[in-house]
């Protein structure tokens, strides 16, 4: 079979490892804070704006080097792969766990605040150099001053304030710090319904990012809705499979547990193609506005092209003879990337 024999030389491994390195350049223009590739990245990866977000990405990062892992080759770029891998998803799950406990103070200080004004009292306040933002410093200072005071780890405050800074200019401004305090409130208070309360304006704001998020050849919809779906019960079927050898041959067999992962993280991403082709709604929230909001570029159909090729090669580097379902279902996935590059 032609895609098995391109998988003896690795190939599709080779343009995961390429993606890998991607990645690693993103994240890494993110902590480094540099100021056009941050804007960028939070034009178009907005999810990555929070730590919960980050810590899912660098899990789902780590996964993936671990999964590159060939059992019958013990080179030193296998262990690079493993240390990589490893390291992305304990620090992944840090993200995560100071999201949590960040988030939980920043709720408590919203509500230890009265009024905007009280607000606006403390940050004045807050803001000594008079500059008219607050530093890392100053939000430490003016959290400490709150009744009851809100401290926050090291690893807390760059989770806050990646919640606050929402221009990402490493300040907090007056009007960032009554957004912050405004949405707080709000995503407590109205926690069941927390699109009830939309203003005009934002209803607006919606309405044309739902525009963009949709629009499209009517047949590319609905063929990439189909090949979503295919993807989506392939990989269930192979994740099935995996873990069926793995319970039946003991944990030791190869790397069935790490392919298992790389089928559920498959299965997770044909279900995205499907709500963000089919204009599915789930509980009352139109999916494909959700995540368009949180992932930027696949509001284009150039940005929904590189997505599927990346899904295309995940889904093909798998055996051919153990999964061919899931290979044929990133076959297509990569005809849909051709598609949609060529109408983008």
């Amino acid at each position: 079979m032609f895609i098995e024999t391109f998988n003896k030389f690795r190939f599709f491994q080779v343009c995961l490892e390429f993606y890998l390195c991607l990645f690693g350049g993103v994240f890494i223009s993110l902590e480094i804070a540099n100021a056009a590739c941050t804007q960028y990245v939070h034009k178009y990866f907005a999810f990555l704006s929070l730590s919960s977000g980050r810590g899912c990405f660098l899990i789902g990062v780590g996964v993936l080097s671990l999964a590159l892992w060939d059992p019958s080759t013990d080179g030193w770029t296998e262990m690079l792969n493993i240390a990589a891998g490893c390291f992305s998803i304990a620090v992944g799950v840090l993200y995560r766990i100071t999201g949590v406990w960040a988030r939980r103070s920043l709720q408590h200080a919203a509500a230890s605040i009265a009024s905007e004004e009280e607000l606006r009292r403390v940050f004045a306040e807050a803001n000594v150099s008079m500059s008219g933002a607050l530093e890392p410093e100053d939000v430490v200072a003016l959290l400490a001053a709150l009744q009851p005071p809100t401290l926050l780890t090291d690893n807390e405050l760059r989770a806050a304030l990646l919640v606050m800074d929402t221009n990402h200019d490493s300040a907090i401004s007056l009007e960032e710090l009554v957004g912050w305090w405004t949405d707080t409130k709000a995503t407590v208070a109205l926690a069941a319904d927390a699109t009830a309360q939309d203003s005009d304006g934002e209803q607006a704001n919606h309405k044309n990012k739902m525009y963009h998020a949709t629009a499209g050849h009517g047949l590319l919809r609905v063929v990439s809705t189909a090949a979503g779906l295919g993807l989506t019960v392939a990989a269930f079927i192979g994740f099935w499979v995996e873990l069926t050898v793995v319970s039946s041959k003991g944990w030791n067999q190869g790397n069935f547990v790490l392919k298992a992962f790389v089928d559920a993280m498959l299965v997770f991403f044909g279900l995205v193609v499907v709500l963000l082709e089919a204009r599915a709604t789930c509980g009352g929230v139109n999916m494909t506005l959700y995540i368009s909001e949180h992932v930027r570029f696949l509001n284009f159909v150039w940005g929904r092209g590189f997505f599927y090729m990346f899904l295309g090669t995940l889904a093909m580097s798998q055996s051919a003879a153990e999964e061919p379902g899931t290979v044929l279902a990133g076959a297509s996935i990569f005809g849909v990337r051709l598609a949609n590059a060529v109408v983008g």
